[in-house]
């Protein structure tokens, strides 16, 4: 067999490792490979992603760097340099490595799309929906695409664009909808189809009292745990002669919502038992009572979720505060409450469990006079009960906490959202946070 022979057969085999994961046996095929050809810019290229794969992403730029440097008019070298690139900050090289992606091969819907990523981390959103829009015009199909394009409208304020957009999203429960509910042509009666978690089913069905107003019968298929609560604020379950079914995610753009229609949350109402036993819990606390949580989200369709500030950062900025710390943080991990207690200075009340049954927590965020920490569900109930919290955002920031002056945040009102610098600083965030708690609770 000739040496090109053995070179191509050892980069077809290394290429399908790669494709399976299987990233040791990629290699043993590039070194294979190697052997026929070292400086093989297919070889360089395959080892800058089999080492980005690996999270090492100081040596996959160097091997794709090598690998642009061999073969300059490779436009899915350049582009994966840029993907390289981004992950190490580096934000002004990765966008010249997309933009010379792109200058060699203009429809190259990936390199737009890449692209407009690096616009939504330096916060360009107006460059970057442009990117993801031409990512589509150019073939881009993917729900991730759409998803990267309505967020960026949304983050951008542009929700009325951003609505359309949301409808091709991931792990949607029903078909995509192709019409709205203009006047005359709505159904008259919906049932309400769960998506995402609770948090976000909370978020969307502040829409479905829209949908009464225009003379809708609405009912859910919530998360079990909600279905109780929701049948309070007159959201039952399905009757048997429902005319259309939605997804929940999907009602801003089916009612037609423009830039300026920031809908208030829907209400809640607290059970009277459970009032009773917030009370026997917390009745002989001094006050204020100071709810907290420090970490949330996780693996959810396959995407990295979680948003985590240190307990002992969150205890730091409350021990000057008068009043008794409440932790609701759902799955403690060993040492948080006792790193949470010591920065505190002082005994923090610890109610996790109380997660279990969000009747009860719902009472609990009701009765709190404060909540910081980072967004989650019960930020979303204490929105329904018309009470605020301080919402400490990580970066990127979800769309929903977009930036605003003063830090107010429209779709949650009273509340105030303080965003980790897109350097992963929480620094200036901290300080804002901790001017506010000193004026409030000191």
């Amino acid at each position: 067999m000739t040496a090109a022979a053995v070179l191509k057969d050892a980069l077809t085999a290394a290429l399908a490792a790669y494709g399976r994961g299987a990233l040791d046996e990629a290699s043993r095929w590039l070194d294979a490979a190697a052997r026929g050809g070292r400086e093989h810019p297919d070889i360089l290229h395959l080892r800058g992603l089999v080492a980005l794969a690996r999270s090492d992403v100081p040596l996959a730029v160097s091997w794709i760097e090598r690998a642009v440097r061999a073969a300059p008019r490779v436009a899915s070298y350049w582009n994966n340099l840029g993907v390289a690139q981004r992950q190490a900050g580096s934000l002004e090289l990765a966008a010249q490595a997309h933009g010379r992606a792109i200058t060699l091969a203009p429809s190259y819907a990936s390199a737009h799309n890449n692209l407009g990523a690096v616009h939504a981390e330096r916060e360009d959103y107006d460059r970057a929906a442009s990117c993801f829009e031409r990512a589509i015009q150019f073939g881009a199909s993917d729900a991730d695409t759409h998803e990267n394009l309505a967020k960026a409208r949304f983050c951008g304020g542009q929700f009325s664009q951003g609505w359309a957009s949301y409808r091709f999203r991931s792990g949607r429960p029903l078909a995509i909808p192709t019409a709205r509910w203009h006047a005359g042509i709505a159904p008259r009666s919906v049932l309400l189809r769960r998506e995402q978690g609770i948090g976000d089913q909370l978020f969307f069905l502040r829409f479905a009292p829209p949908a009464i107003a225009k003379g809708m019968r609405v009912s859910v298929d919530p998360d079990q745990r909600l279905a109780a609560m929701l049948a309070r604020s007159d959201l039952g379950a399905a009757p048997r002669d429902t005319d259309i079914e939605a997804a929940m995610g999907d009602l801003p753009w089916l009612l037609g919502m423009g830039d300026e229609d920031v809908v208030a949350p829907l209400g809640l109402r607290v059970l009277a038992d459970r009032v009773l036993r917030v009370a026997a819990v917390l009745g002989d606390l001094p006050r204020p009572w100071i709810g907290v949580t420090w970490r949330a989200g996780g693996l959810m369709l396959g995407r990295d979720t979680t948003k985590e500030i240190a307990p002992d950062a969150l205890g730091g900025l409350l021990s000057g505060c008068v009043g008794s710390v409440v932790s609701v943080q759902r799955l403690l991990r060993g040492g948080e409450h006792r790193s949470l207690e010591a920065a505190l200075g002082r005994p923090v009340l610890d109610l996790s469990s109380w997660n279990d049954d969000l009747e009860s927590m719902l009472a609990l965020m009701a009765a709190l006079d404060g909540y910081v920490g980072v967004s989650n569900a019960n930020v979303h109930l204490r929105c329904g009960m018309g009470l605020g919290s301080d919402v400490l955002v990580p970066f990127p920031m979800d769309w929903r906490w977009r930036k605003t002056r003063g830090g107010a945040v429209p779709w949650y009102p009273q509340s105030r959202a303080y965003h980790q610098d897109r350097s992963g600083d929480w620094r200036a965030a901290f300080a804002a946070l901790g001017r506010v708690l000193a004026e409030r609770w000191r």
